[in-house]
């Protein structure tokens, strides 16, 4: 079937790629003594979404529902392995960055208080910044449907591997390089989540041996992985009806980091440095360097360039 056939390789190679993060994971783990909690539902959900894909490639004319139930399936693989890796790197106990990233800030010439206290002071400018930074998820979503259903087949493949490269690229600086966060460093009043707070000390105290894979949350501060998937998800817009919104609201999400997420200046600019690598990296896997538009023949009226 057309589509399908080209993704084989791919499709091999991202399993190979998600069965080595679990590999990882569990050893790691089981050797800090900690017990993960909720594999079975996790393994039943794949489950479920591997006999779709057997389903679909069978199905005359399901290449694109094959297509979506791969991408589905690797992004749950992909978001639950690297956000508890996450949580292990921080069994390494590497010595906080704050200092250095707020250090590197002043060299930039930012001065992250009177940013905040800008943005605070602005409730309509500041309402707009907390929407664009909450809209990750759904842009993540909606991307991770229209694409494929849009028979958008190669710059699907470009944005998993570019969401992985930058998943792996954001985990491990951020195992090396932990941050309690702008907000903690320069003492301000914001309500920070008690969830990932609570997680971050805790792991770095011993004090959590049991992580529960529905109740991880991102402790991720440099790189900043908002920024990194403000680029992912405007270039994967790139070219289509939505271009523009796309473009707008990402630029809004990089610009609400440092205030609605508690990022240093420089947790945003190595979060473009990542995902631009990330980009080439994952260009040259899927195929589309040599292509001046991905799939553009190909592409249903929901996300067709105008």
């Amino acid at each position: 079937m057309h589509g399908i056939g080209k993704n084989a390789t791919a499709t091999r190679c991202i399993l190979a790629a998600l069965a080595a993060l679990w590999v990882i994971n569990l050893a790691w783990a089981a050797h800090a003594g900690l017990v993960v909690l909720d594999l079975g539902t996790l393994t039943a959900t794949l489950l479920l979404l591997g006999a779709n894909l057997l389903l679909y490639r069978r199905v005359q004319g399901g290449a694109r529902a094959y297509d979506l139930a791969r991408s589905v399936a690797v992004f749950v693989a992909l978001g639950t392995g690297f956000t508890l890796l996450s949580y292990l790197g921080l069994t390494l106990h590497m010595p906080l960055a704050d200092r250095w990233l707020a250090a590197a800030d002043q060299r930039m010439g930012f001065d992250w208080p009177s940013w905040y206290r800008f943005v605070r002071s602005h409730a309509l400018f500041n309402a707009i910044l907390l929407f664009a930074y909450r809209s990750l998820a759904v842009q993540m979503i909606v991307t991770l449907f229209a694409l494929p259903m849009s028979g958008m087949t190669v710059r699907n493949r470009e944005f998993l591997w570019a969401t992985a490269f930058t998943l792996l690229a954001t985990v491990v600086i951020s195992a090396l390089l932990p941050a309690e966060s702008a907000w903690v460093w320069y003492h301000s009043d914001e309500q920070i989540a008690p969830g990932p707070w609570h997680d971050f000390l805790a792991m770095r105290d011993g004090r959590l041996p049991v992580l529960d894979l529905q109740q991880l949350r991102g402790l991720v501060t440099f790189p900043s992985f908002h920024v990194a998937m403000a680029v992912l998800l405007a270039r994967a817009a790139h070219g289509t009806r939505c271009a523009w919104l796309s473009l707008v609201l990402n630029m809004l999400m990089i610009v609400s980091t440092p205030s609605e997420g508690g990022h240093y200046l420089v947790d945003a600019v190595a979060g473009i440095g990542v995902a631009t690598v990330a980009i080439l990296a994952a260009r040259q896997l899927a195929g589309t360097a040599s292509q001046s538009s991905a799939d553009a023949p190909d592409a249903a009226p929901i996300v067709q360039a105008s």
